[in-house]
């Protein structure tokens, strides 16, 4: 569905145009001087066709109180009447009865990206990104998102495994031949009671001792307590000297606490060891699901039909043949815009590029052969003052058409 006649009055700069176009032309050239009504030409169209919220608040010629726009559309006559209370749409098919919601219609016919391929290169990588999906109905959301958390989990992960000792693997192996050697920790409950029974039957002597030479000395004076303590002194003689070496003991017991010590550090260096496999497993896992992820974003991508061979995206860019588009060259930006615009509705095939003036001759036969190709309708704005070229605009009004 192409424009095949397009009158307009009182649109802008716009006095009064009406225009009949080939439908086997692909480039339509809009030239003239600045400011003298290519743009309103071009808006006419697109107020025609966009929808209210593309209308701007005066689109009425200055000193006119009326403006009307209508195209033809291969047999779908759209009118589009504009008053100071609004503006008002009529469209006409092609057995000349009325559409009931002429909007809906429109709607229908004409996609977001249709008018200009230059608005996809202006828009920010994210909004490339939502109108690819929107386009070719592949939303990777979801991958992304699983792709985003399994990311932060490594992520954790990583700094975990950086903080874990790195056990050199000689030492974990004599570690766990120590181990082998000396399974459990050395009990010294056994000799500590053996050595404290042996203390106190060392200092039970040593104070018998004393006791003895002390009532020894007092015998002489002490003659009423005589048979008292000749007692005593007979139980104080039966007390026999332990046979025990204290030294040998506490020398024993200082060697099973250093033996213990060495377990103790063999068996943390081999659960180092098993924490830091384990967390690098985890590590390498994670790795190995966000590459998971990774090809089946790839093989929907592959399955999906995109508007331009080794056109893809990723989570913050649009890339073609594995370049991000902002480092792709000019041309091929226009190339993939053109691409997208037409693939984003192939019901009505017409485009307006409002920005012509920045095209170069080879831009412009990159469009146009593209335009003919597919079979679009190209209405391209351009500054011209020779007024040999296209459609010539001045003063709001159509002065030559070449």
């Amino acid at each position: 569905m192409k424009i095949i006649e397009l009158k307009s009055s009182n649109i802008k700069k716009l006095k009064a145009v009406e225009l009949r176009i080939d439908k086997d032309k692909n480039l339509v050239m809009v030239t003239g001087k600045n400011a003298a009504g290519k743009s309103s030409l071009l808006d006419s169209i697109w107020y025609a066709l966009g929808g209210k919220k593309n209308i701007p608040d005066e689109p009425i010629r200055k000193g006119e109180e009326k403006a009307e726009i209508t195209v033809n559309l291969e047999g779908y006559i759209v009118v589009r009447t504009f008053t100071d209370k609004g503006s008002y749409l009529k469209i006409t098919n092609k057995d000349g009865s009325d559409y009931s919601n002429p909007q809906a219609f429109l709607d229908f016919i004409v996609g977001n990206l249709s008018f200009d391929p230059l608005e996809f290169s202006r828009m920010e990588s994210k909004k490339q990104i939502a109108e690819l999906i929107n386009i070719t109905g592949l939303d990777l959301t979801s991958l992304e998102e699983e792709k985003k958390e399994v990311t932060q989990e490594r992520l954790f992960v990583g700094r975990e495994l950086k903080a874990l000792p790195k056990i050199d693997d000689e030492v974990v192996m004599m570690s766990n031949k120590f181990l082998e050697e000396n399974k459990d920790l050395l009990s010294t409950n056994e000799l500590m009671e053996e050595y404290t029974e042996a203390t106190n039957k060392v200092n039970l002597y040593d104070r018998a001792q004393l006791d003895i030479q002390q009532y020894e000395e007092e015998i002489a004076t002490l003659n009423k307590k005589l048979k008292d303590i000749q007692v005593r002194l007979v139980e104080l003689k039966n007390i026999q000297k332990p046979i025990v070496n204290l030294h040998s003991l506490k020398v024993e017991i200082d060697g099973l606490e250093e033996t213990n010590n060495k377990i103790a550090i063999a068996k943390k260096t081999v659960r180092d060891d098993e924490e830091w496999s384990l967390t690098n497993e985890k590590y390498n896992n994670l790795s190995g699901r966000i590459r998971e992820i990774e090809e089946r974003k790839k093989k929907k991508l592959l399955e999906v039909k995109m508007p331009i061979e080794g056109l893809r995206w990723d989570e913050e860019n649009v890339i073609y043949n594995n370049i991000p588009f902002e480092q792709l060259s000019g041309a091929e930006q226009l190339k993939i815009s053109m691409a997208i615009a037409m693939a984003s509705n192939p019901k009505l095939k017409v485009v307006l590029i409002k920005d012509g003036s920045l095209l170069d001759q080879d831009n412009l036969k990159v469009i146009e052969e593209m335009a003919k190709e597919k079979d679009w309708q190209i209405w391209c704005e351009s500054v011209d003052e020779s007024g040999k070229i296209g459609i010539y605009i001045e003063d709001g009004e159509i002065k030559t058409i070449n």
